[in-house]
């Protein structure tokens, strides 16, 4: 009931290309312990101690609480001041939302933002993500450097995640693709709940 695309407005697309496969992009997507430690930005907007999942058929939804400690980044204590400039500081709930709707489309609510991400196999090992970017209506006439600010910090969060994806990428094919076990069943749930998905498709 919190969120709505209703009163967003689209501003900008872009795709980005990535050196592994579609499923590890989503795979990452759907974890949650990564953050804490691998995204030192993200990890002060969002509270992932305080953290739900909502599970439907072929979708999961992870909710974390807005971070108000300060940002351990530039980037992000940037984002964080134009959160003050626009009231989200004091009254966002939500740091982020994440919706995975299998197999292959994210959307991420942050606050201000809604970001559209549909992930696609281009070749083995390869993949694309096209990226659509919905800001809230008048946002941007009030604070015009938020689309930019809030953009860098998002890529610098894709990055870390190729980093993560690149990794995964060697390690499966250094053991001819097994997947060993779940190790953090608490996090891993929107993981283990896509597998089974893709298993009963």
């Amino acid at each position: 009931d919190h969120l709505s695309i209703n009163g967003y407005e689209w501003h900008s697309s872009s795709s980005i290309d990535y050196g592994f496969d579609w499923k590890i992009f989503m795979e990452i997507f759907l974890d949650l312990y990564h953050v804490q430690p691998f995204h030192p930005g993200l990890r002060s907007l969002t509270d992932c101690q305080t953290f739900g999942w909502i599970f439907g058929k072929s979708w999961s939804c992870q909710t974390a609480l807005f971070n108000r400690n300060r940002a351990d980044t530039t980037d992000y204590q940037e984002l964080q001041d134009l959160y003050q400039m626009t009231g989200h500081f004091s009254n966002a709930e939500f740091g982020a939302v994440w919706l995975g709707i299998y197999p292959n489309i994210m959307i991420e609510y942050y606050p201000g933002c809604m970001v559209v991400s549909t992930v696609w196999p281009v070749g083995p090992g390869k993949c694309r993500n096209h990226l659509e970017f919905y800001y809230e209506k008048g946002i941007i006439e009030n604070c015009p450097s938020f689309p930019e600010v809030q953009q860098r910090c998002f890529m610098i969060t894709a990055d870390e995640d190729e980093i993560i994806g690149l990794r995964i990428q060697k390690g499966l094919s250094q053991t001819d693709g097994i997947f060993m076990a779940y190790n953090h069943p608490t996090e891993e749930a929107g993981f283990e709940h896509f597998h089974e998905w893709l298993n009963s498709q």
